[in-house]
């Protein structure tokens, strides 16, 4: 009977590489999904009423809007 240690099994020859790459996995899903939940609250947000017609006074009134653009130069 040959030994058991000399003979390893799929999990014991692997381990090394499906450890870090689950791991990387994991944290790709997260960034993705934390991605995915900013894009979706800021798309709602923009597609507001208050924030158009507030987008919409800033552009139609031309000191609010030179200010607006100084401000964030």
């Amino acid at each position: 009977m040959e030994d058991a240690s000399r003979n390893p099994g799929w999990w014991g020859r692997n381990w090394k590489w499906v450890v870090p790459a689950g791991v990387l996995v994991l944290i790709l899903l997260l960034t993705a999904a934390i991605v995915l939940i900013y894009l979706l609250v800021v798309g709602q947000i923009k597609s507001s009423e208050v924030y158009v017609e507030a987008l919409a006074k800033v552009r139609s009134d031309p000191e609010l809007a030179q200010s607006y653009r100084e401000a964030y130069r």
